[in-house]
């Protein structure tokens, strides 16, 4: 019976420090996705002001052009 105690209490440790390892492993993945999220959000702000420069490269040179021929 001692021996099954004792098997018992070394699993259960076992398990226990499974469960922290994966708790804190979890956590660093949480953190990770979060500074993913942000990353992913200053692209798209970035690319949103590139696309609005790049979009009004041809708008700036048609409006040139037609004051050149006036």
């Amino acid at each position: 019976m001692t021996d099954e105690i004792s098997l018992w209490e070394r699993d259960q440790r076992l398990v226990l420090n499974e469960l922290k390892r994966n708790t804190q492993n979890i956590e660093l993945l949480r953190k990770d996705i979060g500074d993913m999220r942000v990353d992913f959000a200053m692209m798209k702000i970035k690319s949103s002001l590139l696309g609005l420069v790049a979009g009004s490269i041809p708008v700036v040179v048609a409006i040139v052009i037609k004051l050149m021929n006036n």
